[in-house]
């Protein structure tokens, strides 16, 4: 597998995201005239950007903080790494973490249809949700799962340990990051869950942290860290 290099302070993608972030209001209001018009092609042109570097690195852009916040939780093991570009930085960082992807970028077995045409920045051993069960120790991090797939629901339910990681969208208000919404407030509902999903957590995990993360248009993607709610009658050791 090829892998990319990079210096060792440097988080690439959340400089290259920076670069174009003065820009961010005007594509979304772009977006949302040309939906309206149902202008498809504009949409797509505006949305070119953000594709380009999502296939590079990943969906979600990491920050200093959020990479700390990750490392708190170590050992890891992440579901649909991509192209590893969050555990790369990770590593860097010391941080022990091991990843899989069902079609890892730049192997043999096939293209990633999230990333066509880019290659890993660390290791990404192929494997799917059922890895998990080999790592029953460490704790779980999920980064833009698949949308409409019933994976991320598959993995939260195989999954044993007491911490779970998700970055990604779930349902907030106007105001952004809340995980519990409050009466009467309009929802935003995420692209990357479902409903069962939703209703998993809520039902057997408790909320630690939140963490706002830089975001590309139309996107409302952040940190979400979980602990496993105690049964009832069951003291943690």
């Amino acid at each position: 597998m090829t892998l990319h290099s990079a210096a060792e302070d440097e988080n690439e993608y959340f400089y290259e995201w920076l670069k174009h972030s003065p820009g961010l209001r005007e594509r979304e209001d772009q977006i949302v005239r040309a939906d309206q018009d149902k202008d498809i092609e504009t949409v797509s042109a505006v949305l070119s950007l953000r594709k380009f570097y999502i296939q590079k690195y990943a969906h979600a852009i990491p920050t200093n903080t959020a990479l700390t916040a990750i490392a708190d939780f170590a050992p890891i093991i992440e579901i649909g790494a991509g192209t590893g570009y969050w555990a790369f930085l990770l590593r860097r960082r010391g941080v022990d973490i091991i990843c899989y992807d069902r079609n890892p970028p730049g192997s043999a077995d096939g293209s990633n249809r999230f990333h066509e045409g880019a290659t890993c920045w660390t290791d990404v051993s192929a494997g799917d949700d059922s890895a998990i069960d080999l790592h029953p120790s460490r704790a779980l991090l999920l980064c833009w799962p698949p949308p409409h797939d019933e994976m991320p629901l598959r993995a939260l339910r195989r999954f044993r340990g007491q911490y779970f990681i998700y970055i990604g969208e779930l349902p907030t208000d106007v105001d952004g990051c809340l995980y519990v919404v409050g009466p009467n407030k309009p929802i935003r509902k995420g692209v990357t869950i479902s409903h069962a999903f939703f209703e998993e957590l809520q039902q057997g995990w408790e909320l630690q942290r939140c963490l706002e993360l830089p975001h590309w248009e139309i996107c409302w993607d952040n940190l979400y860290a979980f602990k496993r709610r105690a049964r009832l009658g069951h003291k943690e050791s």
